[in-house]
């Protein structure tokens, strides 16, 4: 018996840190907190969307990295099968300000190691965290 093949989305997630804490973002009408990032445009290599969606969304410039997390997921809203990648990120400069898109972010939050396990945010984001915090 053949099996399907996945068809599905990539959401694709940055670790953004400063002062030892990660962002964590929440969309308009959220309940939970996620990692930014958002999806890729046809043509775009991951590396280079997940910058515009940064930029887009919180008005930061950051150089983004090598993944170091993957996952499948199952999107809360839709019910889509997602593959979700998270990719280590650098904030071009720490002192640039957060400016939030109004209609893709409400709010952020500045995270330490030690609140991930408190935190509101979905358990693939909780788990990405902790390998990012276990791996350094």
């Amino acid at each position: 018996m053949e099996s399907e093949h996945f068809i599905g989305k990539v959401a694709h997630k940055a670790v953004i840190e400063k002062d030892g804490k990660v962002l964590l973002a929440k969309g308009i009408g959220d309940e939970f907190w996620d990692m930014p990032g958002g999806r890729i445009h046809s043509g775009e290599k991951p590396e280079g969307a997940l910058a515009r969606e940064i930029k887009e969304e919180l008005g930061l410039d950051i150089i983004v990295g090598k993944p170091f997390f993957a996952d499948l997921i199952r999107a809360t809203k839709t019910g889509e099968e997602r593959y979700f990648i998270a990719f280590r990120t650098t904030l071009t400069d720490a002192a640039q300000e957060l400016v939030l898109e109004p209609s893709e972010a409400a709010e952020v939050l500045w995270v330490g190691r030690e609140e991930i396990e408190t935190v509101r945010t979905y358990e693939v984001c909780r788990d990405a965290l902790r390998s990012y915090y276990l791996h350094g």
